[in-house]
Formats: C-alpha cells, structure tokens, sequence
C-alpha cells in the first residue's frame, strides 16, 4: 500500500513566506509574524513557532480551536481560520482556512 498518497480534501502547496499571525486567546490576542511552510485551500501550516512572542510564556496560551487571523502582505490578502493542531516537538501549528478577504486570489495562491 502506498502511504505517500495524499489524503486531505485540498493538495498542500509549499509557500516559504512570513506572515502577521494574530491569535486570540483567553489571555489576550498574540500578534506576531511567522513563517508559512505550506498552504491549502483549506489550511495553513505554521513553523518555527516557538519563536511567537507569547505563544509559551503562559503554558497552553495557545490552543486547538483558538480563532486566527493571518495577513499575508506581499498578497494583500486576510485569512480567517482556527488553530487545529499544535506539534512542539516538530515545532509546528496548522490552521483550519474558514474564509479569506479575496476567494479568488486565495484560489490561485493555493493551486
């Protein structure tokens, strides 16, 4: 069996790009910018992310299904999700794409 076939709804595409992350928290909102490894129509991963100011100076600051903002300003485009899925020890967070300022050019982006 081939385990390398690609089993999400939407082909990741890699997009090596920083971007101003903002993630709300019960602590309060974490504004920062952070690197993009990939991107799909319908998510966003995250490294480096232990670099995020605020993202481990309070234990668990930032979890799943915490609602986040990330502005990619080389695109001018705004992409609204939630975080589903944190890895500390791969160093990396994906987020769940629920719309965008511009569907269109979030769609060409990703394909």
């Amino acid at each position: 069996m081939d385990t390398s076939v690609e089993k999400r709804a939407f082909p990741r595409k890699g997009f090596n790009d920083m971007a101003l992350l903002q993630i709300g928290t019960d602590t309060g909102d974490i504004f920062e910018r952070a690197q993009v490894e990939n991107i799909s129509f319908g998510g966003i991963c995250f490294t480096n992310i232990k670099a995020l100011k605020g993202f481990e100076h309070v234990s668990g600051s930032v979890l799943e299904n915490n609602q986040a903002l990330v502005y990619f300003q080389a695109n001018q485009i705004t992409v609204f999700g939630t975080v589903t899925r944190i890895e500390p020890s791969k160093d990396r967070m994906a987020l769940c794409v629920k719309r965008s300022t511009d569907d269109d050019l979030w769609t060409r982006l990703c394909t």
